[in-house]
């Protein structure tokens, strides 16, 4: 069953410790802002996705999971301590919901948030994360593992929410 696969447990926590019911709560939130100029963003908005015939949120999940692998020092050059041999990254993806799903329905006059979360295990191995970060081939293997994953979750994850 594709859930229950995608909600195996990852091999560790990002900080190293699970919060008592698996769930982060809200007041251990922390939030960083980045600007990146036009010569930064212009290229991770067109011309990296396009290089996959992909989106930005594949290259932003991209970023987030060998960000992570990177943290958790899951460099399959250098030590993988604390990774699986499979570099998973759970994480929920939020969705605005208003999938084509059921065909001839049109939800254009619809009011009202139908958001979808579901969950995505993006396993992308054990890269070189040095080479990752010098823009070099498994960056580009990471964005097409990211991408497949992705486009594999049956109707854009909306049925997830249906079986809980």
């Amino acid at each position: 069953d594709r859930w229950a696969a995608a909600l195996r447990e990852a091999p560790q926590p990002l900080a190293g410790v699970r919060p008592p019911g698996g769930l982060d709560p809200e007041c251990a939130e922390n939030t960083l802002t980045l600007t990146l100029g036009p010569n930064v963003a212009g290229p991770l908005l067109t011309t990296a996705p396009g290089l996959v015939n992909g989106t930005v949120n594949d290259v932003l999940l991209t970023a987030l999971a060998l960000a992570v692998l990177g943290r958790r020092g899951a460099d399959g050059a250098g030590g993988a301590d604390g990774a699986d041999e499979e570099g998973a990254v759970l994480i929920d993806v939020e969705g605005h919901g208003r999938e084509d799903v059921v065909e001839g329905t049109d939800l254009s006059r619809t009011v009202g948030w139908f958001t979808t979360v579901f969950p995505v295990r993006l396993a992308l191995g054990r890269p070189d994360l040095d080479e990752a970060r010098r823009g070099g081939p498994a960056v580009g293997a990471a964005l097409r593992l990211v991408k497949e994953e992705l486009r594999a979750v049956p109707d854009k994850g909306i049925g997830f929410g249906l079986l809980r």
